[in-house]
């Protein structure tokens, strides 16, 4: 009976093993992601706490202090910081959902694009969810890779679950620490992000890196 004991223990645990692994490999792949991050700080009407966090952005050029967030984060907002550095923002377009900021004198590992997102794929997201100090993960699945959604002009990349309120901003990236979307809303059971291909189009010579790095043009 014992020897069937140690069995068992030795078989759950070479199953465990896999998952272990992953998760270990998605903790150092969450870390590296965080030090591009960013917290966005302001002041707007009836803000009950002014000096929390109220959503992420990340830079996209390290060299040219180059961040990059939703526009509905910084929509109204006066004061405008990222990280307690002053931001401002030089390109947006309201009906994108998405802005460039400059963030003078903060300097931080600009994340790299990824074109491909699949059905399935595993994803991560890291904002500043509940308005914490301290960014939050939300891992998901892609459960809709790019869809344009009827009356709207700008593609989306859905997850099986949902982004929290302050997350807006954040990368949504992949297991290389690429990222592949913005995210900006959710409902109860989805999250949505913006194509990261959708937003480099537009916002290309922002970036600091050039195609070749990955192998060519956006396709």
């Amino acid at each position: 009976m014992r020897r069937i004991f140690v069995v068992f223990l030795l078989t759950l645990w070479f199953l465990a093993l896999p998952l272990l692994a992953a998760e270990t490999e998605w903790v150092k792949i969450v870390s590296r992601v965080e030090k591009s991050l960013v917290a966005l700080i302001g002041t707007y009407a009836d803000d009950p706490a002014p000096s929390l966090p109220f959503c992420a952005g990340f830079f996209i050029d390290q060299l040219r202090f180059y961040v990059l967030t939703a526009q509905h984060c910084v929509a109204d907002v006066k004061d405008l910081k990222a990280d307690g550095r002053s931001a401002v923002i030089v390109w947006a377009q309201k009906e994108m959902d998405f802005v460039v900021l400059n963030v003078a004198g903060n300097s931080k590992p600009a994340l790299l694009p990824n074109w491909s997102v699949k059905k399935g794929e595993m994803v991560g997201a890291l904002g500043y969810g509940y308005r914490l100090r301290t960014p939050i993960i939300r891992m998901s699945v892609v459960s809709l890779p790019s869809t344009v959604w009827s009356g709207e002009s700008v593609p989306h990349i859905t997850t099986d679950h949902t982004f929290v309120a302050g997350m807006s901003g954040g990368p949504l990236f992949n297991r290389d620490g690429s990222v592949v979307g913005l995210v900006v809303s959710g409902d109860q059971q989805s999250g949505w992000a913006i194509p990261i291909t959708f937003i480099y189009q537009h916002t290309k010579q922002f970036w600091g890196f050039n195609d070749s790095r990955l192998g060519g043009a956006l396709p």
